[in-house]
């Protein structure tokens, strides 16, 4: 048979010579080619055939061609008419699989690869018939990279990625039994493991030093609301079927963990974020794809009631199959992420800033999963779409948006009846923190539910708070990413019990709002002063935001004006400091806003105070006034001026306010007089002193005590000596010497100093530069050694406390009880029997912080402190008896 040549100076060639050659042969007598060959004579005619010579006219006719060099390769022509049959080859009808063509959501619709609706796929139904023609081209030369099937899987080279399972020292190995199973869940076993073996995943195994054993546990879906018997709404899971897992809990527990990270889901999806086009790819199977080592793969083995068998693949369920799938998908699109695709496990988000700029990216992308034989799921795969659902966000073009479909089922959710509720609410609420300012205050009346102490009262405090976090869900903003071109603006501020941030950037004189941060603060932050909390709020802000901050110009918004002038004031408060010198790395600019203007974040202070007071709806409306407290001293200045005293003032209160009432007015004996010879008589302070001092001159005092001569007037020629060692003496509150607070460097004694150190400079072989720059670096360190100092004094103290605490007794007393008062002027008269306890006394009230109020024998009452006391424990009386005399006997 003739063929025409394909390349150009090509011969025809001839596909059946050999049986021409027979053909021949046989009419010459001959049976063998080779015996011909050797017996021949050159003069011997042979006889002509009419169709061999016909093929020889041909082959004479044709022109010569050229040689073709050793291994050149052949054109483009005929390599892409190869490649083009064997693209419809791999999209033969008769090699399409079987699927189930399931409805689509909005947006979305199935296009086909293959002839007659074979090999569908998803794509927009968005797309004009020329994009579409464009993709459908572009993914029919990908064949190996999309899977219809288990079968489809080939896996990824071994040289590239494989699994190992590495043990922890002294680990024992385990062996478990299998598990009851009903028929049903049988049969699901069953299915499961037939298709693995047809796929090749797994493979029999008879001995194993490890097996675990399988369960079957139902598939869950999405979260419903549906009734219970007594007809209120309860949260449920929706179940699809069931699946077949392996129990390797055993196995992980000696297993060495791989701590590869993860990526970010916030930067990953700041990163995705505004792009028109985007196409959301799954790996099909994701763990299957990747090989086990030989050594590792009998640790997989499980047993079931078909027998036992392990996994030349990696499974679900071992605690380092996704380090080492992420590990994988890295290596394989290292040079295309952040770039053209973002990769969070077996998700891969390809994007583009248009149609062709996110085709090219696709094929790149698909072109690197046929080289590795990383196969796509189709059925999961959504090609050139405007906006999807990417770990539990929606992305496109407008930003970041919350899942209105997860929303939607948590604002159905009845109250909470238990603490599981309230933990397992905030926890889903939680996830979209970023998008509802003041989440923590928000949320605070249900979190204080969740502490150990705290009884379960579900007030309307809670179901206000309850009811605002779903509204505030309902109504998320659509948060904006990051341009790193522009300057970051944080607004921030605080409320007595809750800190705020608000991350933004200004594009075109408006501010997009990019992230919403808050917390709540402690017992000891409660109690801070408003300035300092007006900067915890914005070292929050930083500490929170700071990879976005660190190396960018950021703008700082408070209504704290006295903010402003912090950062270059000298002297303040340890803690103050503290946080200025953590805010020195920023490039920040704190500008001054009023609460008014503040509103994104200033509402945390700005908190609505009620006040019980009935408003009489007779008032004309123009003279309303709302009154939002009451001035504390206003009842002292009523009761000076007109003598009124405030009403429902009783018992304690009522005394409490005249004991007050004296540090605003002076009684008449004590009003300063104006003599004849015109001076004011005052009474001379009492000369104050500081303790820190008196306890450095004990000390001294003490050292002196030890050198002094016995006449001790040569204390003065001591005095220096004494000063060096306390000041060279290492103080256990300080944690260090005065000497290096004062200097920054360790004291040298004189002997040292007898040659002014040269021999230090030679020591060390440095030069005088050197030395000064050493110095300079010592001096910068003193504020850093000071504060050092400063909290170990602060630790110190606290030890010091809560050993002395010790020594406290707690004592506690009820209305009622008898009990003893202690004699404290026993000591001015003293008696060598008398007891130092009178009484008893009987306990009339009970005041906080330790005040006791007692009855007197005279029916009167008066207040002690409660260490004074102690319970009284009363005698027994005796039982009546016969009195019997001790004198002597009268006769009878």
């Amino acid at each position: 048979m003739m063929k025409k040549p394909t390349v150009q100076n090509q011969a025809f060639y001839i596909e059946e010579m050999e049986a021409l050659a027979d053909e021949l042969l046989e009419e010459l007598g001959l049976e063998d080619s080779l015996q011909h060959a050797l017996t021949i004579d050159k003069e011997v005619q042979v006889v002509e055939n009419k169709e061999s010579a016909a093929y020889g006219r041909m082959l004479d006719s044709r022109k010569g061609f050229v040689d073709k060099e050793q291994y050149e390769e052949l054109p483009q022509a005929s390599s892409a008419t190869q490649q083009e049959d064997s693209h419809q080859d791999d999209w033969s009808e008769l090699k399409a699989p079987k699927v189930e063509l399931k409805p689509l959501p909005h947006g979305v619709r199935y296009a086909f690869l293959g002839p007659n609706e074979t090999y569908p796929v998803i794509v927009s139904s968005e797309l004009t018939e020329l994009e579409l023609s464009e993709l459908l081209n572009a993914l029919k030369r990908f064949r190996k990279a999309i899977g219809y099937s288990l079968d489809d899987i080939k896996g990824i080279s071994p040289t590239l990625c494989m699994h190992r399972i590495h043990l922890e020292d002294e680990s024992m190995t385990s062996i478990e039994h299998q598990r009851r199973l009903n028929p049903n869940l049988k049969d699901v076993v069953k299915k499961e493991i037939l298709k693995l073996l047809d796929a090749g995943v797994i493979y029999p195994i008879s001995d194993s030093k490890w097996v675990s054993p399988v369960h079957v546990v139902p598939k869950k879906g999405g979260i419903t609301v549906v009734k219970n018997e007594k007809d209120e709404l309860i949260p449920t899971r929706t179940i699809t079927g069931h699946r077949m897992c392996i129990d390797y809990r055993k196995l992980n527990s000696a297993s060495r963990k791989d701590h590869f990270p993860l990526p970010f889901i916030d930067q990953m999806l700041e990163r995705l974020a505004n792009h028109p086009f985007y196409c959301f790819l799954d790996g099909y199977s994701g763990f299957f794809q990747i090989p086990i080592h030989p050594n590792d793969q009998e640790k997989t083995t499980f047993t079931c009631p078909y027998g036992t068998f392990a996994y030349r693949r990696m499974p679900f369920g071992l605690c380092n199959a996704p380090a080492t799938f992420q590990r994988c998908m890295m290596s394989i699109f290292s040079d295309l992420i952040e770039d053209v695709v973002e990769v969070f496990m077996d998700d891969f988000s390809v994007y583009g800033s248009s149609f062709s700029a996110c085709l090219s990216n696709l094929c790149r992308v698909l072109q690197r999963c046929e080289d590795t034989n990383l196969v796509l799921n189709w059925e999961k795969c959504h090609f050139m779409v405007k906006e999807g659902i990417v770990l539990g966000h929606k992305i496109s073009e407008k930003g970041i948006e919350v899942d209105k479909a997860k929303i939607e089922v948590m604002v159905r959710l009845p109250p909470p009846k238990t603490v599981k509720d309230i933990r397992s609410f905030l926890g889903h609420a939680g996830f979209y923190r970023r998008f509802i300012k003041d989440f923590s205050m928000i949320a605070r009346p249900l979190t204080k539910l969740l502490c150990k102490e705290a009884t379960f009262s579900f007030e309307v405090e809670c179901l206000e708070a309850f009811k605002k976090l779903k509204n505030e869900l309902v109504s998320a903003p659509i948060v904006q990413p990051p341009d790193w071109n522009l300057p970051f603006e944080i607004m921030c501020d605080a409320s007595d019990y809750a800190v705020g941030a608000v991350l933004g950037q200004k594009k075109d004189k408006k501010t997009h709002v990019i992230y919403y941060a808050s917390r709540t603060l402690d017992d000891a932050q409660v109690k801070y002063s408003t300035t300092e909390k007006e900067l915890l709020a914005i070292v929050f802000a930083f500490e929170k935001f700071r990879s976005y901050l660190v190396g960018s110009k950021v703008i700082v918004y408070t209504d704290h004006a006295a903010l402003r002038h912090l950062l270059a004031k000298k002297d303040a408060k340890p803690r103050l400091l503290r946080w200025i010198l953590l805010l020195q790395e920023f490039d920040l600019e704190i500008k001054d806003r009023p609460g008014v203007e503040n509103g994104v974040a200033d509402h945390l202070s700005r908190m609505r105070v009620e006040c019980g007071i009935p408003i009489d709806e007779g008032l004309p409306e123009e003279q309303l006034m709302a009154i939002r407290k009451e001035p504390w001293y206003a009842d002292f200045a009523n009761y000076l001026v007109t003598g009124k005293e405030p009403l429902n003032l009783e018992g304690y209160a009522k005394k409490k306010f005249y004991k007050e009432l004296k540090r605003y007015y002076w009684d008449e004996p004590f009003l300063y007089i104006l003599c004849k010879d015109q001076l004011y008589r005052r009474a001379v302070a009492e000369e104050e002193t500081s303790g820190q001092v008196e306890l450095s001159n004990r000390e001294i005092k003490s050292i002196l005590e030890k050198i002094v001569g016995t006449k001790r007037k040569d204390w003065s020629d001591k005095l220096d000596d004494a000063l060096w060692a306390y000041r060279t003496a290492y103080k256990t509150p300080l944690g260090t010497t005065p000497f290096n607070l004062v200097y920054g460097k360790a004291y040298h004694l004189p002997v040292e100093l007898e040659y002014k150190a040269m021999w230090a400079v030679k020591l060390l072989n440095f030069d005088i530069k050197s030395a000064k720059e050493k110095r300079m670096f010592q001096l910068h360190e003193l504020d850093e050694i000071r504060m050092d100092a400063f909290e170990s004094s602060r630790i110190y103290k606290e030890k010091t406390k809560a050993f002395h605490d010790k020594g406290i007794l707690k004592r506690e007393f009820r209305v009622g009880d008898q009990v003893l008062l202690y004699n404290s002027r026993m000591k001015l008269f003293p008696g060598k029997l008398k007891s130092r306890w009178s009484g008893p006394f009987k306990i009339k009230e009970v005041r906080p912080y330790g005040a006791i109020v007692l009855w007197n024998k005279n029916g009167g009452e008066f207040t002690v402190n409660g260490q004074r006391v102690k319970l009284y424990m009363a005698t027994t009386p005796e039982e009546d008896g016969i009195s019997v005399p001790l004198s002597d006997p009268t006769p009878t």
